[in-house]
């Protein structure tokens, strides 16, 4: 999970974090799910999850 004020900057950080990259854009998976919290100590709550 990951905590920040903005799309573009969570976008950002996770984009940064070679891990999160490599998940993000592997071509194995067939589905994407996204979760968006209003709230907590960042602001926003963004959760990522892969399936393939």
């Amino acid at each position: 999970m990951l905590g920040n004020q903005t799309v573009e900057a969570a976008h950002q950080a996770l984009m940064n974090s070679q891990g999160h990259r490599e998940n993000i854009l592997k071509a194995d998976y067939t589905n994407v799910g996204i979760g968006i919290v209003d709230g907590g100590p960042y602001g926003k709550m963004f959760v990522q999850m892969f399936k393939g």
